[in-house]
């Protein structure tokens, strides 16, 4: 639990880092705006889909994200925490393969 960024495997490659990068910065610039224009529009995700998060951190301090999600995108979202921190795949493998594999 608690994994470091120069601790992740997948932060070994300059690359992976500067999408990650890419990803945090579009949160907070870009997609709030076209978030906030889909929700007006009354746009929500039709497929199925699956939130997982970290049970140690942010989320699990608050309201949990699988009933944020279902009020707001994905109205049949399913989903769990899991034993982790941020980094689920790196900190949680196979709990989060199980999660990935019953949902696929």
């Amino acid at each position: 639990r608690g994994a470091i960024v120069g601790q992740c495997a997948s932060f070994q490659d300059a690359s992976r880092i500067s999408a990650a990068c890419e990803d945090y910065r579009a949160g907070a610039t870009l997609d709030p705006e076209a978030d906030e224009a889909d929700l007006k529009a009354g746009k929500k995700l039709a497929c199925k889909t699956l939130v997982l998060w970290g049970d140690a951190g942010i989320p699990a301090a608050g309201t949990s994200p699988l009933d944020i999600w279902k009020s707001t995108f994905a109205p049949d979202a399913v989903g769990q925490s899991v034993n982790s921190g941020h980094f689920l795949a790196e900190e949680a493998p196979e709990e989060t393969l199980a999660a990935l594999t019953a949902f696929f």
